[in-house]
């Protein structure tokens, strides 16, 4: 039973477009240590290991070995933290550059600053710092002459210029307009508890006002965004996409693990183009070149290039040609999953990163990526229609506000009229139930947001196998009851915002098709597994190689599909219904008991129980994830209840419609035409 599970659990990625398998391997990460000029490891040292600190309070003892830890600070002499001295400028901006993350490029040797020299051996080892702290706008010079700038690296620096660095380093404005010039850098420094009330910006700051700065702005920052720092490559913004762009390439040097595609295509191979393979030992003989570069509206572009020897011999395959393109070079959308350090893009791939080694990487469909060193960012990619409509990013339509799985994007038009009664298209991603996320449907939403409808892409709790006990304790029935919610927030907002929003459709790709049916022709029915209350009346719904009938019939029995016998291992239709719906979880349920389960999840079943709305429907005639012949089958049921219907067939594509431009074109103008017959329509 548990093997049978897994198998069904492993077919079920057949319905994502790419494989989304993620790697995560152990790698060893190269401590920064705190004296510039060293880059040996060496002992973390404590407040107990510094004389001058016997006496002071505990909590300060806590601010100080946290600060060693982190190497922002060290001692002035193995026994002495020096606790009373004063800071240099040079040691300040080290300071600054440690607490804010700030990317420090080791390899600068000249200043900006006129008295600041890689000579000078007191304050030389400082320019890194210096420049990097400048650089992103924290810190300043003390004097501008005709020739340039100065910096004084080896004066002290004052209350007030900590201050103001403090406070610039959170992102806030500082109003050096009154008298002193640092007053208000000083009243916010107290405001945000950086700095203790009282304080004097005029004298020079000691190491002790140092470490109860630096503590204090880590903290701060860790409550304003959630707990990444904002100058680190890898912090987010407000709308969760990286707050910087950057760019990472691939790292050729690494040894070739072979993805799950190209170890299951083998085979099929010719023993010529076998033998290739097995002499392939490094990733710079798979790649000529690959790179990710992420952008903070959401994009990235992903380019890459498979060497000729590689990519010719796996070629002679259909299915790997078709899946991966020799050369790549697209941009798409993605996400951040924070707290899991996940980035999904909007193809179905998935990466790790990982901060502290500086990295991103995955498992592709055809080898291991690990993507370490900085390429070139470049111009930052932009929509052609972007002007067109607002977007109400990750609005929370949960009850839990730290819950990204409960948030969606709504776009909406500038143009929209709400004087009439509008429409909204939900959209509803694929990944065969198990995976994938409101990223994948961006690029739909803008389209339709252009053409004048308010347009929806939420996230949902995929369905969660337990892979200890193969219970479904997150089921399709859950992924129909988030959609209903997603559905009550939205009219809350239509209604709030004067929207006018009073119908939808819904539209769904692969298992979201699936999803997108069963939710529009199950509203006002008394299926019992799920909330089919109707919210906003559905008035068509939209399918692009949605599953139609889980039933046998649908999948093994059809002898027309000759990739039937695949699915028929894993128990076909009724096998991914029994387990996606939860069904297993009860061992004993009749069959009787099951079959009601496999209708649940079965479009044709509601339509031929209680009938259904207008469908716009597209199948791939190549079709290897599920049964081509669903089209015809789902436009059947609906001939048979005269229910308006167009079924578009798109012959050179594989479960989608890629391959297909004049089709694809065509099926989507369809829908525009539906919602034009349906939306809109004056008060």
């Amino acid at each position: 039973m548990k093997k049978r599970c897994l198998s069904i659990i492993s077919a079920l990625l057949a319905f994502t477009f790419f494989a989304t398998t993620v790697m995560a391997s152990e790698t060893s990460i190269s401590k920064e240590v705190s004296n510039p000029s060293e880059t040996v490891d060496r002992p973390v040292k404590t407040a107990a290991n510094f004389k001058d600190l016997a006496t002071v309070d505990e909590d300060l003892k806590v601010k100080i070995d946290s600060l060693l830890k982190k190497n922002i600070f060290e001692g002035v002499s193995e026994t002495s933290f020096g606790i009373d001295e004063n800071t240099t400028r040079s040691q300040f901006a080290k300071i600054l550059a440690l607490v804010y993350k700030i990317d420090i490029d080791k390899n600068v040797k000249t200043s900006s600053f006129l008295d600041v020299h890689a000579d000078d051996s007191v304050n030389g080892w400082a320019i890194p710092y210096i420049e990097a702290a400048k650089k992103v706008g924290i810190l300043e010079g003390v004097k501008k002459t005709a020739e340039g700038s100065l910096f004084s690296p080896g004066d002290g620096v004052t209350i007030g210029e900590f201050a103001a660095a403090l406070i610039r380093g959170l992102g806030l404005k500082v109003d050096t307009s009154g008298s002193p010039w640092y007053e208000d850098a000083v009243k916010q420094a107290i405001a945000n508890k950086l700095l203790p009330e009282q304080i004097d910006g005029s004298k020079l700051a000691t190491r002790l006002d140092l470490v109860i700065g630096a503590y204090g702005a880590i903290e701060a920052f860790a409550k304003k965004l959630g707990s990444v720092n904002v100058n680190d490559k890898f912090a987010l913004n407000k709308d969760r996409f990286f707050a910087k762009a950057f760019s990472k390439t691939l790292d050729m040097s690494q040894p070739v693990t072979w993805g799950s595609t190209t170890l299951e295509q083998y085979n099929s191979l010719s023993d010529t183009n076998k033998e290739t393979l097995n002499h392939i030992k490094r990733v710079d003989e798979v790649y000529e070149s690959a790179s990710l570069t992420f952008y903070p509206n959401g994009k990235v572009r992903v380019a890459s290039k498979i060497t000729d020897k590689v990519y010719n011999a796996l070629a002679e395959n259909d299915i790997f040609k078709y899946l991966q393109k020799q050369t790549v070079n697209e941009v798409l959308d993605y996400s951040v999953d924070s707290e899991k350090r996940l980035i999904a893009l909007g193809n179905g791939a998935t990466y790790i990163y990982n901060p502290e080694v500086d990295s991103v990487y995955r498992q592709s469909i055809l080898a291991n990526e690990v993507f370490s060193s900085s390429g070139e960012v470049g111009d930052i990619p932009t929509d052609e229609n972007e002007d067109a409509y607002t977007i109400f990013r990750n609005v929370q339509y949960g009850s839990d506000p730290t819950d990204i799985r409960n948030q969606m994007d709504v776009y909406v038009p500038k143009n929209l009229d709400s004087s009439k009664e509008n429409g909204a298209f939900l959209l509803l991603y694929g990944g065969g139930w198990i995976s994938g996320g409101k990223e994948s449907t961006q690029k739909l939403a803008r389209f339709y947001a252009s053409k004048g409808y308010i347009s929806v892409a939420i996230n949902m709790h995929n369905t969660y196998i337990n892979p200890k006990t193969f219970k479904a304790e997150t089921t399709v029935f859950d992924m129909l009851n988030d959609i209903q919610h997603s559905v009550k927030k939205l009219k809350e907002l239509s209604d709030e915002k004067k929207w006018n929003i009073t119908q939808m459709s819904t539209y769904g790709e692969s298992a979201g098709g699936n999803l997108a049916m069963i939710y529009a022709y199950s509203r006002g029915t008394k299926m019992p597994y799920f909330d089919t209350q109707e919210i906003l009346p559905v008035k068509f719904v939209v399918d692009l190689v949605g599953p139609a009938d889980m039933h046998y019939s649908a999948w093994g029995g059809d002898k027309e599909w000759k990739d039937r016998e695949f699915h028929e291992a894993f128990g076909s239709g009724p096998g991914y219904a029994v387990m996606m719906t939860g069904a297993t979880n009860k061992p004993d349920l009749t069959e009787e008991e099951k079959e009601k389960y496999i209708q649940a999840m079965s479009p044709v079943s509601y339509v031929e129980t209680y009938g259904g709305v207008p469908t716009v429907m597209g199948y791939a005639k190549r079709d290897t994830a599920q049964n081509p012949n669903n089209g015809k089958l789902l436009k059947g049921y609906l001939d048979n209840k005269s229910i308006p219907n167009d079924l578009f067939t798109f012959p050179n594509s594989i479960h989608g419609l890629d391959k297909d431009p004049k089709e694809a074109e065509a099926f989507y103008a369809k829908s525009i035409e539906y919602a034009q017959t349906y939306f809109n329509k004056a008060k």
